[in-house]
């Protein structure tokens, strides 16, 4: 896993909300990328994925390239398990907020999003980079996309990964 940063001094935030998991991450320091995702964005690009629910599903997919999060971002991911029918479900509320489950729910995992796109990143071949506002570039992205996105995979190397994991559940 890369773990590419705005400024050479986010790596430390990040370090705090996250040590644990961070393991052995290299570190490169690069402008470029979050430019490139701009301006995919402003051309409605399809390879530009911005909704947190999308996200992370497709990072347990292993199809995205890069990951973009503000280092302030404060999400909670919760898993949710519905105690008549069983069945699960992700829920993201900021750091604080109440979570309304009205005795439909019952919680099996709460984790900082950091921590769970670290987790997904660091095992995977996923770019990391780590937004701040100290740049007009980081400034657009934590105010303008909520301080989440991320570049899928080229169409390739998604139906080649698919086809291998097919391939592995058929053996």
């Amino acid at each position: 896993m890369q773990y590419s940063l705005w400024r050479p001094y986010s790596f430390s935030e990040a370090l705090n909300q996250s040590v644990d998991i961070l393991g052995n991450v290299g570190i490169v320091i690069q402008k470029r990328i979050p430019k490139e995702y701009l301006e995919l964005i402003a051309h409605k690009d399809d390879r530009c994925v911005v909704d947190i629910e999308s996200i992370m599903k497709l990072l347990e997919l292993n199809c995205l390239r890069v990951v973009f999060l503000w280092n302030e971002l404060d999400l909670v991911a919760f898993e949710l398990q519905d105690i008549t029918t069983g069945a699960r479900k992700m829920e993201y509320k900021k750091q604080g907020k109440e979570l309304d489950i009205r005795g439909k729910f019952v919680v099996i995992r709460k984790e900082l999003v950091l921590e769970r796109v670290l987790q997904q990143c660091r095992t995977r071949d996923i770019q990391f980079v780590v937004a701040t506002k100290d740049y007009l570039e980081g400034l657009m992205f934590c105010k303008g996309l909520g301080g989440i996105g991320a570049i899928l995979k080229a169409r390739e190397e998604i139906c080649k990964l698919l086809q291998e994991e097919k391939d592995e559940k058929g053996a």
